[in-house]
Order: structure tokens, then sequence, then C-alpha cells
């Protein structure tokens, strides 16, 4: 089985992202969710033996084997870090396959559709949570609360959080972005976060909605709000604030603290699904 898994996650990998997908076949990451939605369709064809259940049952299953497919290819567009997507993590390391064809077979939850001649079934993966699956294709964690130290003291407070408005900057959502100060200091990333915490939500949370009330659970009622700056040695993924505003946002342990449980929201100009 997982020789098979092999060769299936390889072949798939190499088709280009561009064949994705007809209307009803297709996947795309809800960044505002955190969630990775994956449909698939099939016809229901009369054939010579059997009855109309017969046909309905055929299109049902041809429909579930699409959707493994396009849960396969969607990997390609699931953007992981600054260089990686899900599908270059597991051409890496071909023994995440088999994680992650136990973690899709153990999702049972699903919508089926029966519309005029056509089989939809819709799944949803969660990327964090009890249910997420990020955490097999990721680790968080590994120099956790090493954040780094400004030799100037600045006056600041405790932060419950930190919101960041990167809108301008053509930034893109990322599993496991960075922030950088403009002297190319790492201000936080996954890896000095607790590992718990990044798969309980995450690194960070997204939105396009700058008035969003729907974050406050997470960046609590006082966070530090900064605008990111323009830094062209990052990729669209990472993000720079000053070096002012990082000093000021790390001055506290208890903010630390809080940016070690990835209370942090990044406003871009889109979440479009991906």
């Amino acid at each position: 089985m997982v020789r098979l898994l092999k060769i299936v996650f390889a072949g798939f990998f190499l088709l280009p992202v561009c064949t994705l997908f007809a209307e009803q076949n297709s996947a795309a990451v809800d960044w505002r969710r955190m969630e990775l939605v994956v449909s698939a369709a099939s016809s229901i064809s009369e054939e010579e033996t059997g009855n109309a259940a017969d046909w309905q049952y055929a299109a049902q299953q041809h429909a579930e084997e699409l959707l493994f497919e396009n849960f396969i290819r969607a990997m390609n567009n699931l953007r992981v870090d600054a260089y990686r997507t899900a599908a270059d993590i597991i051409r890496a390391d071909y023994t995440k396959n088999q994680h992650l064809y136990t973690y899709y077979v153990g999702v049972k939850k699903s919508k089926i559709q029966y519309i005029q001649q056509d089989v939809i079934i819709e799944k949803s993966f969660p990327l964090f949570g009890e249910n997420g699956f990020l955490h097999i294709l990721f680790e968080a964690g590994y120099d956790t609360g090493d954040f780094p130290t400004y030799n100037r003291f600045v006056h600041s407070t405790i932060f419950t959080g930190l919101i960041v408005d990167a809108r301008g900057l053509g930034k893109q959502p990322a599993a496991a972005p960075r922030i950088f100060d403009n002297n190319h200091t790492l201000v936080f990333s996954p890896d000095l976060m607790y590992p718990e915490n990044f798969r309980k939500w995450g690194a960070v949370q997204y939105t396009d909605d700058p008035n969003d009330q729907s974050t406050g659970m997470r960046i609590g009622d006082n966070p530090y709000r900064v605008v990111a700056v323009h830094d062209d040695r990052l990729i669209e993924t990472d993000i720079a604030i000053s070096g002012d505003d990082a000093q000021v946002l790390l001055q506290n342990k208890n903010s630390r603290e809080n940016l070690m449980q990835g209370k942090v929201l990044i406003i871009v100009d889109s979440l479009r699904e991906e």
C-alpha cells in the first residue's frame, strides 16, 4: 500500500497545477476558515445491466475516486511556508504518504448532492485543530521562545496578541509564515511557538477585513497593532515590521508568551480561495 501511495502521489504531483479543476471537480484552501475544501462530480450513466440505484452507486464511487485525486492535487496549491508547498514536503519525505492517506480515509463526513444526472461530493479538511492534517506535514516549536533581544529598553505593556496590517504589499497566506523586522531579524515564526498551539490553530489567523469581529477570541482585547513595511528580501508569504515595533512587541515576557501561543492576526488584501 505504501508503494502504491508513493506512485499515486508522485504521479499526481507531476501534473501541472493549471490542469485543475472543472467547476465541480475542485479543491481550494479557505484561509479564513483554515480548511481545505475538496469537491468532485461524476455523471450517472445508464448501462445495459443494473438499475437506477446501481448506476447512481457507480457514479458515486467514481466521484469518490475523483475526490481523492483532487485532494492529492490540492497539495500543489497548499502553501506551507516561504519556499514549500505541501506537495514539496511530501516529495522530500514519502513516508508522510501513509500518514496523509490514513488521515484522508478517516474523514468520513461529506456532503453528497444529486443534481440532474450528476453526483457531487464535497469534503472539508481542517488544516488545524483536533481533526486537522497540517501537523502531519509540518512540525513547529523547534526554538520555542527563542525571540531576539534588543539592546535598548523601550516602554511597553502586556499585549494580548499581535495584529499586522499587511494590505497593499501583495502578501499571500501560508500555513507557516514568518515575521521579520526591517533588519531581517526573525521576530516570529512557527519555530518560536508551542507545538501544541500550532496544532490547535496554526501560527496566525488571516482576514481581509480590518473590522473582523470574529478574531477577538484569538488576539484578545489589547493586541499590538502594527503596519507591515515593504522589504524586497521577503517572499510574498513573509512579512516585515519596523525594528521599533518589534522591540515594543517583544519587550514584555507576557507578550512573548502570547506570541508563543500563536495569537497573531494578519490582514491581507484578499482571501480568495486558492
